[in-house]
């Protein structure tokens, strides 16, 4: 079935959404796969695997302006998130779920980035009731989440380093102050006593 610029079908088994036979091969166990721009793997897909996983292709090739994520923008990023609880309004029966409200993701969203893990943010209109829909991908926020966690990591591991030599010092000192302590009753040991008041020391 092809209509404009997209695709369905079957290869070796596979079925492949918005690509031609010639431009994606099935390789590695996938078995469903929608490529991102409709044509080709160039702009990255989503697959499901034999091996029963899912996700997006990941590869450096399909890539390019690759950066470290800001540590301070993933860390305020990630402290500014409101985990919630709730339920659909029209399936009520299926009872409460965890996750994020977009709204609330795009609001902490300070660069385009972690704005596009807003999906329509762009065409959303908080005044405007019919705006589309907007959702978030929950996958492009774990990158803002190991960062934070690698700064906090990164945090204790230096005030646990601070702690050890904190301790050695403080050990250090207290070998210092025993020897101290050892060398001060040896030499009392080794004193001449001094003579008794009143006592007569001439010779007779």
């Amino acid at each position: 079935v092809s209509q404009s610029r997209y695709y369905l079908q079957r290869n070796g088994g596979a079925v492949t959404i918005g690509a031609t036979a010639a431009s994606f091969v099935p390789a590695g166990g996938d078995k469903f796969f929608v490529t991102a721009n409709g044509t080709s793997t160039a702009g990255g897909y989503f697959y499901y695997n034999s091996s029963n996983q899912y996700g997006t292709v990941s590869d450096k090739r399909v890539k390019e302006n690759i950066k470290q994520l800001d540590k301070d923008t993933a860390v305020n990023f990630v402290r500014n998130l409101k985990p919630v609880s709730f339920n659909y309004k029209e399936n009520t029966d299926a009872g409460k779920v965890c996750g994020f409200i977009a709204q609330d993701v795009l609001a902490v969203a300070q660069t385009e980035e972690y704005k596009n893990i807003v999906s329509k943010h762009k065409e959303y209109d908080e005044t405007n009731p019919e705006s589309p829909l907007i959702g978030i991908s929950d996958h492009s926020m774990t990158p803002s989440i190991v960062a934070t966690l690698q700064h906090l990591l990164s945090v204790v591991e230096a005030q646990a380093a601070e702690g050890a030599a904190l301790r050695a010092e403080g050990a250090a000192l207290r070998a210092e102050g025993a020897a101290l302590r050892s060398e001060i009753e040896a030499l009392k040991a080794s004193a001449v006593p001094a003579p008794s008041e009143g006592a007569n020391t001439s010779e007779v």
